[in-house]
């Protein structure tokens, strides 16, 4: 049986302002979620190549995952760990321009 979003004023908030059904709202909120979950240990793991990982709202709120750099092997290793949070299918996995900021943690 499907979830009812109707009582939920986050998954509302964002059917209204994209123009998108409630179940697309409650997907896109769960992809946010995730994402937060694992942007801290992708930061920590590949520092030297992970950039970011954020939501776009320009494209229907999917993720892109910006890497500076980064080998085959990082790609591989990024890629399953999207997987097993679900969120491969709706992240991008981008090339940055820039290596990574330096972090709060490195001072």
């Amino acid at each position: 049986m499907a979830h009812d979003h109707r009582d939920d004023p986050e998954v509302r908030f964002l059917a209204e302002e994209q123009g998108v059904s409630l179940e697309s709202a409650a997907e896109r909120i769960g992809w946010q979620a995730q994402a937060s979950m694992l942007r801290r240990g992708l930061a920590h793991d590949f520092p030297g190549t992970f950039v970011a990982l954020q939501v776009d709202p320009q494209d229907r709120d999917r993720l892109e995952l910006r890497l500076y750099n980064a080998s085959a092997a990082h790609v591989a290793e990024m890629r399953s760990r999207l997987a097993a949070r679900g969120i491969l299918g709706a992240t991008d996995i981008v090339e940055a321009s820039e290596p990574p900021a330096k972090s709060f943690e490195d001072d």
